[in-house]
């Protein structure tokens, strides 16, 4: 799940959004949250971007961004109307793995980065095909309603529970 506040008060007062997946974490009494910079990568030929997202159906999954312009279209319930997605990232599992299942839309998914031992957000999970999941960007989420994103224990953990495994 990705948590978030909002960056300006409402009616003179801070309020939490409970818009989408974005739920607000903290109250006054705690300390104030870690906000996670906001990543759109380009991909270069022959490079590989890792990622990984936490689903309610599949749990804890890896991928790696197969294409970060991507188009694609659902059938709506009415017949031979479409809705269009454009600008997606298009995840393909690792190792022949499960990345996303029915019950994982609105995972957000992040991008590994090796280098600074942080996961970046990268977008939201919503739509499985045969072999790729589609992701769309969080920045116009967040940049629409006014959101960052905060560091849950998924994100603080991460590079501290996948060493103990390995």
């Amino acid at each position: 799940v990705i948590y978030g506040v909002l960056k300006t008060p409402i009616n003179q007062q801070s309020v939490c959004s409970n818009v989408f997946i974005l739920r607000c974490f903290f109250s006054e009494s705690e300390h104030l949250p870690v906000f996670l910079d906001i990543i759109e990568p380009t991909l270069r030929r022959g490079e590989t971007l890792n990622v990984t997202k936490k689903g309610k159906s599949t749990g804890v999954t890896y991928g790696s961004i197969d294409k970060t312009n991507y188009h694609t279209r659902v059938e709506s319930s009415q017949k031979g109307t479409f809705y269009a997605f454009k600008k997606c990232y298009r995840i393909r599992p690792q190792n022949r793995e499960i990345f996303f299942e029915d019950g994982d839309s609105g995972a957000g998914v992040f991008l590994i980065d090796e280098q600074t031992k942080t996961l970046k957000p990268l977008g939201i999970g919503f739509l499985k095909g045969p072999v790729y999941t589609c992701v769309c960007r969080i920045n116009h989420f967040l940049d629409e309603f006014q959101l960052s994103i905060c560091e849950d224990d998924f994100a603080r953990n991460y590079f501290g529970n996948k060493t103990e495994k390995e």
